[in-house]
C-alpha cells in the first residue's frame, strides 16, 4: 500500500540528515490524534517524505497527534510519542523500527 505511507518488511541500512536542510524544512501541522497508519498517512501528505513501515508494526497502534511548526523529525517524533515505535533516517525516507 503506497499513498504517502510505505508498507514494506524490507529493512535498509541508516543515513543522516542534513542540519541545515532540516532547519530549511519548518512546516505547519495540524494532525490530530488517531490510528497512527492514518496519522503517518497525513504526516507524510505535509511534510512530502516517505515514511516506511510494517503493516504488522503499526497495527492497532494510536498517535496522539501533533500541532505546530516543526522540521519533520521533530514533528514525526511527537507523532510516534508513546507508540513504541523509533524512525532511523534512509536515504531520504523515514523508516519505522520498534525500540529493542
Amino acid at each position: 500500500m503506497r499513498v504517502g505511507l510505505i508498507v514494506s518488511t524490507a529493512m535498509v541500512a541508516l543515513a543522516a540528515a542534513s542540519p541545515a536542510h532540516a532547519q530549511a524544512d519548518v512546516r505547519r501541522y495540524d494532525i490530530e490524534a488517531q490510528d497512527l497508519a492514518a496519522a503517518l498517512r497525513r504526516f507524510a501528505a505535509i511534510s512530502g517524505r516517505e515514511v516506511v513501515a510494517s503493516a504488522e508494526l503499526v497495527a492497532g497502534k494510536r498517535s496522539g497527534g501533533v500541532r505546530g511548526q516543526y522540521v519533520p523529525d521533530d514533528a514525526l517524533a511527537q507523532l510516534l510519542a508513546g507508540t513504541g515505535l523509533r524512525v532511523e533516517l534512509v536515504e531520504g525516507a523515514f523508516v519505522l523500527r520498534p525500540f529493542d
